[in-house]
C-alpha cells in the first residue's frame, strides 16, 4: 500500500543527492515483486527522506520564551 508514496519519496532531489535513484527504484521493484525483502532498508530510506524534508522545512513549532 505504500509503494507509490515510497517511490515518490525515494525519487526526490534530496535523495538523488545522496543515493543512486535507479538503484533505489530497483530495491522497490524487487520488494514489490516479492523477489527480495527489502522492507527494513526501504523503511529506513523513507525515514531518512522524511528527516531531510523536515530539516529543509526548518522548525515547525514556536520556541517557548
Amino acid at each position: 500500500p505504500l509503494a507509490g508514496r515510497l517511490r515518490a519519496a525515494l525519487a526526490t532531489p534530496a535523495m538523488a543527492h545522496h543515493f543512486d535513484t535507479a538503484f533505489l527504484a530497483r530495491l522497490v521493484d524487487q520488494h514489490t515483486a516479492g523477489a527480495r525483502d527489502h522492507g527494513a532498508v526501504l523503511w529506513s530510506l523513507m525515514m531518512f527522506e522524511s528527516f531531510l524534508r523536515n530539516l529543509a522545512d526548518g522548525p515547525t513549532h514556536a520556541s517557548a520564551a
